[in-house]
C-alpha cells in the first residue's frame, strides 16, 4: 500500500499510522519521496484538477517584498562600506570624534583651551607622538572620513531611490548591481588610497 494525499489538507498520509481522509489519492512511496524532494529544493506541493499532488515553482515574491530585501542588503552593503572607518571602534570613541577633532584642530591653529590641549597632550604621550603631530594626524583622518562618510551617504541615498523608484523585479536586480558596484569602487578606492 502506498501513501496518501489529500487536497483538503494538503497533508500526505501513511495508512500504517492513520487512516487518509475520504477523498485522498493514493500514490506510490517513491512518488512521495521525489515530491518531498522537490520541496526541499523549494519547489510547493499542490493538487491538480483531480487531486493528485504535484510539485510547482513558488510564487515569484510580489514587488513590495524585493524592494525590503533589497533595502535590508543594502543597508548590510552600507555597513561594509563603513567597516573600515568603524570595525573594532566602540560607539563611546566614535561619539568622542567630533569632539577630539575640534581639540586637534585648536591645537593646530594655536586656539586651543586648556581641556583641548590636554586631550591632545595625553594622547600623544601614550603613543610617542608629538602633539602637533598627532593633532595634524587627527584632522587628515577626520578630512577623510568626512569625505569617506559624504560619498558613503550619497550612494546610499542614491541607491534607496533606484528600490523605491523600481517598477520591477529586473530593476531592483539593477539597482542592487549598482550597490554592489558602488561598493567595490569605494572600497577599492580606499584600499588606493592606504
Amino acid at each position: 500500500m502506498g501513501i496518501f494525499y489529500d487536497a483538503a489538507s494538503h497533508g500526505f498520509y501513511d495508512p500504517a499510522i492513520a487512516p487518509p481522509p475520504a477523498g485522498a489519492v493514493e500514490i506510490t512511496a517513491e512518488a512521495h519521496a521525489s515530491l518531498l524532494a522537490a520541496q526541499a529544493s523549494g519547489m510547493r506541493i499542490v493538487a491538480d484538477a483531480d487531486g493528485r499532488p504535484r510539485a510547482v515553482a513558488p510564487p515569484p515574491p510580489s514587488l513590495a517584498t524585493l524592494k525590503a530585501e533589497a533595502s535590508a542588503e543594502l543597508a548590510r552593503i552600507s555597513a561594509q562600506m563603513a567597516a573600515p572607518f568603524t570595525s573594532g571602534i566602540d560607539m563611546a570613541e566614535m561619539a568622542a570624534w567630533p569632539i577630539k577633532e575640534a581639540a586637534a584642530r585648536a591645537v593646530i591653529a594655536g586656539a586651543a583651551d586648556a581641556a583641548q590641549t590636554a586631550m591632545i597632550a595625553d594622547e600623544a604621550a601614550l603613543t610617542g607622538e608629538t602633539a602637533a603631530a598627532l593633532a595634524a594626524l587627527i584632522v587628515e583622518r577626520a578630512d577623510a572620513m568626512r569625505s569617506a562618510v559624504a560619498r558613503l551617504s550619497g550612494e546610499r541615498r542614491r541607491v534607496s531611490a533606484l528600490i523605491a523608484a523600481a517598477a520591477d523585479a529586473t530593476a531592483v536586480e539593477a539597482a542592487m548591481t549598482e550597490a554592489g558596484l558602488a561598493r567595490d569602487a569605494f572600497l577599492a578606492a580606499l584600499t588606493a588610497g592606504a
